[in-house]
């Protein structure tokens, strides 16, 4: 199942730019999926630690 998920990944991080690579909610900036993500974390550092990373991602993809 995971397969797929594992060779494309893979071949984007030898055939793309990791600006290019980058996908999802993160770069387009998707608070109402970014939102629920930080719904489903179980504590407040795991939630900040979200933030950070989502915004850093989103910030380098500009």
């Amino acid at each position: 199942v995971l397969m797929p998920f594992i060779l494309e990944t893979a071949s984007k991080v030898t055939d793309m730019p990791p600006r290019a690579a980058q996908t999802g909610p993160a770069v387009r900036f998707d608070k109402e999926v970014m939102q629920h993500h930080l719904s489903l974390l179980p504590d407040d550092r795991m939630r900040e630690l979200y933030t950070l990373i989502s915004t850093s991602i989103h910030q380098h993809s500009l």
